[in-house]
């Protein structure tokens, strides 16, 4: 019996050589990646979307070029932009009406139901801030992360910030140190959570407060921030939302990457408020505009377009990922940019304070 089980594996040996021999020769065999199905291109790292309706703002050929070496994509989203724009800039053209009748769509109003935002100043739009991606899914689709940021900026050097994303495994990160959500620039990983919004738009009773509270008022409510004295509380605002989702687990959220913000070298700024900036910023991403030697030189950011990189400086040296110019709140105008050169300054003397 043995020996007949032996045979019978000879034989099978055998047939199995003569098989081998048989066989084409096409070199040594390499291993690779299964694939299963068409080669996907990479996801981009980060997208941000700014509003722009009637008249493009000033500096906002400025602000482009910034854009264009900061390492992230832009979406201009409203009515106008400027017929030529850096590779990493496009437009998604909607008109007054059609932003408004998609805020209709996505808070399940009536058509015409927003007749006082169809009438309000187009400043407005900066209640809409945290909403342009559920508007606009398209705007997001092809990226990791995703945000808001103001045309009133110099946008510096991006690369910082994306990497800060990928290793905190934060939802969202806001340039304020001290609150959830910050109106001149904020970014979000791109989940169904953040995307979606769905810790606000999957409550009526929230939606019913935005509306309420902020989409029938015709004045600039703060709500893409925290709100204000004259505007709705902060449990109402992105912050409220923001922290309320952090609170009960639903996300993540990281503070205070570095900003130049010239609001906090306004004149009128409280002691108060200085200190915790300072505080903050120092103890948390470094000293940005927290530093004395800025305070007391004014606010100024040196620009440099020259490496591969936009870069900006303070007066004191310190690199920030954003110059806020604060023009929308109607401070002191701006001297015009040489475009044409590489470099350049903003300056805002605010005096020791």
């Amino acid at each position: 019996m043995k020996i007949l089980v032996t045979a019978v594996y000879l034989l099978a040996a055998v047939n199995g050589l003569r098989l081998l021999k048989s066989l084409p020769n096409n070199g040594p065999v390499r291993s690779g990646p299964v694939r299963s199905g068409p080669v996907q291109s990479p996801q981009k790292a980060l997208v941000l979307h700014t509003y722009v309706f009637g008249d493009l703002p000033p500096l906002f050929d400025a602000f482009l070029k910034t854009v264009e070496k900061s390492g992230a994509d832009l979406v201009i989203v409203g009515d106008n932009a400027p017929e030529k724009l850096p590779e990493n800039v496009r437009h998604h053209k909607v008109s007054w009406e059609g932003l408004v009748q998609e805020t209709e769509r996505i808070f399940s109003l009536a058509p015409g139901t927003l007749a006082t935002l169809r009438g309000a100043p187009r400043y407005k739009v900066c209640d809409l801030k945290p909403f342009a991606h559920v508007m606009f899914p398209s705007l997001i689709k092809k990226y990791k992360f995703f945000g808001w940021v103001d045309n009133d900026v110099f946008l510096g050097n991006l690369d910082p910030l994306i990497e800060r994303l990928r290793k905190s495994h934060a939802d969202f990160d806001t340039g304020a140190p001290f609150k959830e959500s910050f109106g001149p620039i904020s970014v979000m990983r791109n989940t169904p959570v953040m995307s979606n919004l769905t810790f606000i738009m999957d409550s009526p009773e929230k939606r019913e407060r935005i509306v309420r509270g902020v989409l029938h008022s015709p004045k600039t409510q703060g709500f893409a921030e925290w709100g204000g004295k004259a505007n709705i509380r902060i449990g109402d605002s992105m912050t409220g939302f923001l922290k309320e989702a952090q609170n009960t687990h639903r996300i993540k959220m990281k503070f205070g990457f570095p900003i130049m913000n010239d609001w906090w070298c306004h004149a009128e700024a409280k002691a108060a408020e200085r200190r915790l900036w300072q505080e903050e910023v120092q103890t948390g991403t470094g000293k940005g505009m927290g530093s004395e030697v800025s305070r007391q030189s004014g606010c100024r950011c040196d620009v440099d377009l020259t490496g591969k990189r936009t870069s900006i400086r303070t007066a004191d040296q310190h690199e920030v990922m954003l110059c806020h110019l604060q023009m929308g709140k109607g401070l002191k105008s701006l001297a015009k940019v040489d475009l044409n050169a590489e470099k350049w300054s903003y300056s805002y003397p605010a005096g020791i304070h």
